[in-house]
C-alpha cells in the first residue's frame, strides 16, 4: 500500500530523479536542504508540508549512489525527528566505500543501525550476509540490460524503449 508514502530528494542535486519517481508512483514529493551554521555544523531543513507528507508516513529517499551512508543517515534522522515511520532508500548504484572492506563494513553497519532499508541495483557487486539482506534488497538489472542490447541489435530506439517502460505504471496495489 503506497497511500502512506512520500518520495524525498535528499538534496537539490537529486531533485529531478526524485520528481520523476514521485510522478511515476503518483506520490507527494519533499526536498531536504542542508543549512550551514558556522563552519562545522549544519542542520537539515525539509521543504514541503511536514504534517501532511512526513509525519506518520513512510519515506522513500531517491538517490543515485551511496558510498558511506552518511547523507542517508542524516536524512533519515531528520525525517524521523519530524515523525516519519520507515525510511527506504531507492538507489541506482550501491557503491559502499569503493571496495575498502573496513569502510564497507562500517557503511553497512551505519545503515542497518539507523534502520534504513535500501533497495538498489547490482551494477556494483557486493557480498551480503543473510543479516545484511534484511536491510539491502538488490535488484538484478541483467534482464533490463539484455532487453536494451536486444533493442539496439535490432536497430530499435533505446530512448523509445525507456519512454515506453516509464509510461507503464507499476502494479503496487
Amino acid at each position: 500500500d503506497k497511500s502512506d508514502c512520500t518520495v524525498c530528494s535528499p538534496d537539490f542535486g537529486a531533485y529531478g530523479r526524485a520528481e520523476r519517481t514521485a510522478n511515476l508512483l503518483s506520490l507527494p514529493l519533499i526536498v531536504l536542504r542542508k543549512v550551514r551554521k558556522g563552519t562545522d555544523t549544519s542542520t537539515i531543513e525539509i521543504i514541503g508540508d511536514i504534517q501532511e507528507h512526513v509525519a506518520d508516513r513512510n519515506i522513500i529517499i531517491r538517490e543515485d549512489i551511496c558510498g558511506t551512508g552518511g547523507t542517508l543517515v542524516e536524512a533519515a534522522s531528520c525525517l524521523r525527528e519530524k515523525g516519519a515511520r520507515k525510511v527506504y532508500v531507492l538507489l541506482s548504484h550501491l557503491d559502499l566505500c569503493k571496495g575498502n572492506e573496513e569502510e564497507m563494513r562500517r557503511a553497512k553497519e551505519r545503515i542497518i543501525q539507523n534502520e534504513i532499508e535500501v533497495i538498489g541495483t547490482n551494477t556494483i557487486p557486493h557480498n551480503f550476509t543473510e543479516d545484511d539482506k534484511k536491510h539491502f534488497d538488490i535488484v538484478d538489472i541483467a534482464p533490463l540490460i539484455a532487453d536494451i542490447i536486444s533493442v539496439h541489435s535490432k536497430g530499435g530506439s533505446i530512448s523509445r524503449f525507456f519512454e515506453d517502460r516509464l509510461h507503464q505504471k507499476p502494479d503496487l496495489e
